[in-house]
């Protein structure tokens, strides 16, 4: 599988961002068979990331590729609302650091 490639996100995620978020993710897709995107302290996003998440969802089960989501439960809630959250992986499941400790 090889090393990760993380993609780090900004705390706020809008329109005016989308276009560096969707090199990111596309960089990493070139570069790596493993990618973490790291939406953990990540406390917005607009319809326009929501969209892009989905399409590289999408794109990397397509490829094969292995993709890892940490996300925060604002990231988490705003997919949920938008009834996309089982773009993140498993459905209804946060993988954020407070989820994690509110689970255990």
């Amino acid at each position: 599988m090889g090393i990760p490639n993380t993609v780090l996100c900004e705390e706020e995620l809008g329109i005016a961002s989308a276009r560096d978020f969707n090199q990111s993710l596309h960089e990493a897709f070139l570069s790596s068979k493993a990618i973490i995107v790291d939406l953990s302290k990540t406390q917005h996003i607009d319809t326009a990331i929501a969209q892009i998440i989905c399409l590289f969802d999408r794109d990397s089960k397509y490829k094969g590729i292995d993709l890892k989501w940490h996300y925060s439960d604002a990231v988490f809630e705003t997919m949920k609302t938008l009834g996309l959250d089982n773009f993140l992986g498993v459905p209804g499941v946060c993988d954020s650091m407070e989820s994690d400790s509110k689970q255990g």
